[in-house]
């Protein structure tokens, strides 16, 4: 009783800590002053947490019953901020897609254009067979399953693919069967909605309702062809994206740490900002900032780091309470809130024997037919880079002399000259960037795969 009371402690100082801190990193975004011009659903989202926040200390003394009506509230966001963040995904995704398009398509710069050509002309010298070589080395010196998986999605984009349309929905049917849900309809019209939108971000059906300016840029993007307008407003768009999901998801998961302490009977906001000598200090100096208090300037330049350093000074206790073998039913809501991501809503639990998913497998076959459907409907170099994005989000399902194959076929069986090319430096700069030029490749135990072609 005395160790689940010590690690309970623990555990909510952490996760204090933590709401603190994804707060902070919220409010001290640059974009945050321009979520009301952004979108104006998360802007009014985050001005109910505010009024939360600002009120802890009186709402958490409240009855239960009361503060059970906080909880629901906070509950209901939720799924607000799922969407914003399903929807801001699906943009990248598109953004994604349309920057390589352009890439494998667009001249170069007059400045680059001579060492472009260069480049082009000497292609028939280049020794695809040591690059086919290091990018299975690259993949499977790794023997974790999970950081293996990780390094094939790094290559995967950007090695041509030269499957068939009917192989490319052979592997992808396999590969269904790596992802380990339950077998409900639910859960497979899930997946099958991440697949399909990870697929093709237009497929996600709040595309364009949300952050509609970012959607808009997006179809004005289609018509750049002068490659420093296209690389300045990709930049600017990429860095507008990548701040409102910084934000989105950390909001979410404050919205997930106030919920818990909500929930907690007995709670006071003395007795939590008594779990630490700061913390009644960063509440007020958090409050500051969203009240504009004279020296809010100060506290956003100065708290990130004094925040970030207590955090990091509870973590390791937390870690260890843990590992406790019967923890308790309040410790274990505190470790669920802290767990809960938004970036898990793309994110598959990979089973090592292939499930039969018997109650959802129509589901399966419909969504393979749609699939089929609509590379049918894409253009040949549209389609194939598509398809080779998908296949770096499924479980990757190719032993090492598959994927070495695979990757020689890819290269020879290229006819287009500059779409290779470009290839060829995003798959070295992604192996030079992970260090794999100056790691060692000595050969390891490989462990042994399904092998689905």
């Amino acid at each position: 009783m005395e160790n689940q009371r010590h690690s309970l402690t623990v555990g909510l100082a952490y996760a204090y800590s933590h709401c603190i801190d994804r707060y902070l990193r919220a409010l001290t975004h640059s974009l945050f002053s321009s979520l009301p011009y952004l979108d104006e659903e998360t802007n009014n989202l985050s001005k109910e947490v505010e009024a939360l926040f600002l009120a802890l200390p009186t709402l958490l003394s409240e009855s239960t019953d009361i503060k059970a009506t906080y909880v629901e509230k906070l509950i209901h966001l939720r799924p607000v901020l799922e969407k914003k963040y399903r929807t801001l995904k699906a943009y990248e995704r598109e953004l994604t897609q349309l920057t390589l398009v352009f890439e494998m398509t667009a001249l170069p710069s007059q400045e680059d254009l001579p060492f472009f050509e260069a480049d082009l002309n000497s292609l028939h010298t280049f020794d695809f067979e040591k690059l086919a070589q290091d990018c299975t080395q690259f993949i499977f010196h790794e023997t974790n399953l999970h950081e293996r998986q990780s390094r094939a999605a790094l290559l995967l984009p950007y090695l041509p693919i030269r499957l068939t349309k009917d192989n490319f929905i052979y592997y992808i049917s396999k590969t269904l069967k790596q992802i380990h849900i339950e077998d409900t309809a639910e859960s497979a019209d899930f997946l099958i909605q991440i697949l399909a939108q990870l697929f093709d971000g237009k497929k996600y059906k709040e595309y364009g309702k949300h952050f509609k300016d970012i959607a808009t840029s997006l179809e004005e993007f289609k018509c750049l062809t002068n490659r420093e307008d296209f690389e300045e407003n990709r930049d600017l768009l990429e860095e507008t994206l990548q701040g409102a999901l910084e934000i989105v998801e950390a909001l979410y998961e404050v919205i997930c740490t106030l919920c818990t302490f909500f929930l907690l009977e007995n709670s006071s906001f003395k007795a939590l900002t008594d779990l630490h000598p700061s913390f009644y200090d960063l509440y007020y100096s958090i409050k500051a900032i969203l009240e504009n208090g004279e020296d809010r300037e100060l506290f956003i330049s100065t708290l990130p780091e004094r925040v970030e350093e207590i955090k990091a000074s509870l973590e390791e206790p937390f870690l260890k309470a843990c590992k406790q073998s019967v923890p308790s039913s309040v410790f274990a809501l505190l470790q669920t809130s802290l767990q809960m991501r938004l970036t898990h809503l793309f994110s598959f639990d990979i089973s090592k024997k292939p499930l039969m998913h018997t109650q959802t497998e129509s589901l399966f076959e419909d969504f393979l037919i749609q699939l089929r459907k609509d590379l049918d409907a894409l253009p040949p170099f549209e389609r194939k880079l598509r398809m080779q994005y998908l296949m770096s989000v499924v479980p990757f399902a190719m032993s090492k002399e598959t994927f070495h194959t695979y990757a020689l076929q890819a290269f020879h069986a290229s006819k287009e000259a500059q779409p290779l090319l470009i290839a060829i430096m995003y798959l070295t700069s992604i192996l030079e960037q992970n260090g794999f030029y100056g790691e060692s490749t000595e050969e390891q135990h490989i462990l042994l795969e399904n092998d689905f072609f």
